[in-house]
């Protein structure tokens, strides 16, 4: 994907799964896992995490997702489902 001039990959997660933390623990080692590889193959594109905008309303938005999304350096991409709507770009 492009937004202006920036190159973007997104990775999108439902957070679906029996548990939140769980999901999120999935969420983040492939993010980190591709974000990884991308690094290496396309420097110049960035990757995001898309997340429903309830997902990021319970655990990206706890102590624990915000404590993650600090310390990785998460560029989200928070999405409404039912509306197919952009709610919120952070970095």
């Amino acid at each position: 994907a492009e937004r202006g001039q920036e190159r973007l990959a997104v990775e999108i997660k439902s957070f679906m799964g029996r548990s939140e933390i769980v999901d999120l623990e999935q969420a983040l080692g492939q993010f980190l896992l591709y974000r990884s590889l991308l690094r290496r193959q396309e420097a110049d594109r960035q990757l995001v995490l898309a997340v429903p905008s309830a997902v990021f309303e319970t655990v990206l938005s706890s102590d624990v997702g915000r404590a993650v999304r600090d310390d990785y350096a998460l560029a989200l991409l928070v999405f409404d489902p039912d509306r197919e709507v952009i709610s919120q770009w952070l970095r």
